[in-house]
């Protein structure tokens, strides 16, 4: 049974998310951890309440204590389970994903997010194992003061701070940072404008995922009161992106820049590292473009901030990015924080448009995503059969392509790449091109859909 994405368990509350299995998830971390003590925290989600409860009740009838932290950003709590005496911690999130969707991101007592292996002896566990539970031996819920650890985390990122006379647009997106950022910003020592602040499960202000079409409303609201650049979360605020006066600054383009930065400065927070900037097959060539004058390289692996977390520790470097937003910074360990990240940008940057000069002096990339609707059960059937399919295609089309399938169906071509890949987090594959031309673009997102095409037909005549 496969539950496990590229970033935890997710799916529809009451189709695949259900209390039963929240139990099961609750009971089967701790039977495989071997924890006795757990931390718990949760996003604004409507189902957030059931399912968080589900989870401690099956923790504690495993035997673990366990310790609600309420609503927390996904990166507050790896941070304080990596520094505290607890074993183990659970955020009940989807993440960016609708407000019908809920799950489960589960992470060691380092704070870091579960091996593949791992993860696979929890769904085994949940598939076939049962909890004997003696009511002499069952855990209970601690008390303690979370106020205390979440300002130990504020602390940590502000320390080194030194804000420039930048004005802050901060959109927690009505998700997991709702007035946690906007308190870390302040005392930090920037001039603060907060939008969409308030908790919402439902996410009413823009949704729980940033991106460009999404953030039309909070460009305004930055001209509007003359800040200059706006930090936006998603849903549970494990990513952060990036808009200014003139709209949306870009995946690649940020993850660029503050790779750059982090390259400059010798690390974020006294962090360190070689001069290698981990990140994914979905990243684009601009990073490569940003950080190779200084002596940067860019290692790319598997989708997901586990991946990005492994490959970062064994490879000593920099800073983890994923173009969606995800910053992993050593010094604060291996997990997504996404509060650092733009504190360390603000703080060493002049004005905001230096992000667009910079960038406006590299060659132009066209980049694209697009998906196509497939069922969880058979995407990953879909992928695998239509990179069969498809080498016909492509060897007519691209005769010196290289082609790379750490993850999905990755094709180098001269002046561009296409990536064709199920989805971790949804009912979907993604088609991601880029090229030098526009056209070229194009061309190869055409040749994606007619992959996952071809990989469909595959699977339905088999």
């Amino acid at each position: 049974m496969k539950l496990f994405g590229s970033s935890g368990i997710r799916g529809v509350v009451g189709e695949k998310i259900t209390p039963e299995l929240a139990i099961r998830v609750g009971s089967a971390f701790v039977e495989t951890m071997g924890a006795e003590r757990i931390g718990l925290c949760r996003d604004p989600r409507l189902s957030g309440p059931m399912l968080i409860n589900a989870v401690a009740a099956g923790a504690m009838a495993a035997g673990a204590d366990v310790l609600d932290f309420g609503i927390l950003p996904t990166s507050v709590l790896p941070y304080i389970v990596d520094n505290s005496d607890l074993e183990g911690g659970i955020v009940i999130t989807a993440s960016h994903n609708p407000p019908e969707f809920n799950g489960f991101k589960l992470w060691d007592r380092n704070g870091m997010t579960l091996s593949t292996g791992t993860e696979e002896e929890i769904e085994r566990w949940i598939a076939e194992g049962t909890v004997d539970t003696d009511w002499k031996e069952t855990g209970t819920v601690l008390i303690d003061d979370t106020e205390r650890h979440v300002d130990a985390y504020i602390d940590a990122v502000v320390k080194d701070v030194e804000p420039a006379g930048i004005k802050v647009v901060v959109d927690a997106g009505n998700g997991a940072a709702s007035g946690l950022a906007t308190r870390i910003f302040q005392k930090a020592g920037f001039e603060v404008f907060p939008i969409n602040d308030e908790p919402d499960g439902r996410y009413p202000g823009r949704g729980a995922e940033p991106k460009a079409a999404t953030l039309q409303g909070t460009v305004e609201y930055l001209r509007k009161v003359d800040a200059d650049i706006a930090v936006c979360f998603d849903g549970d605020a494990d990513r952060v992106v990036f808009a200014d006066r003139d709209g949306f600054l870009g995946y690649n383009e940020m993850i660029g820049y503050l790779s750059r930065l982090a390259i400059q400065k010798g690390g974020i927070g006294g962090g360190g590292g070689t001069n290698t900037v981990v990140s994914t097959v979905e990243t684009g060539r601009l990073l490569d473009l940003a950080v190779e004058d200084l002596g940067g390289s860019v290692m790319r692996g598997m989708v997901g901030d586990t991946h990005v977390a492994r490959n970062l520790q064994d490879e000593g470097g920099v800073l983890g990015v994923e173009q969606v937003g995800h910053y992993i910074v050593p010094s604060m360990g291996y997990h997504p924080d996404v509060m650092l990240a733009p504190l360390f940008l603000l703080s060493n940057i002049d004005s905001v448009g230096e992000i667009r000069e910079f960038f406006g002096g590299l060659p132009p990339l066209h980049y694209e995503k697009d998906g196509v609707d497939v069922p969880d059960e058979i995407k990953y059937d879909v992928v695998e059969k239509g990179a069969v399919v498809g080498n016909d295609a492509v060897s007519r089309r691209f005769p010196d392509a290289e082609l790379n399938t750490t993850d999905g169906l990755r094709l180098e071509v001269p002046g561009g790449w296409l990536l064709v890949r199920a989805s971790g987090t949804q009912p979907m594959i993604r088609i991601i091109a880029e090229s030098e031309e526009k056209d070229g673009m194009e061309a190869l997102l055409d040749l994606g859909r007619e992959i996952v095409s071809d990989g469909m037909n595959a699977v339905k005549n088999a």
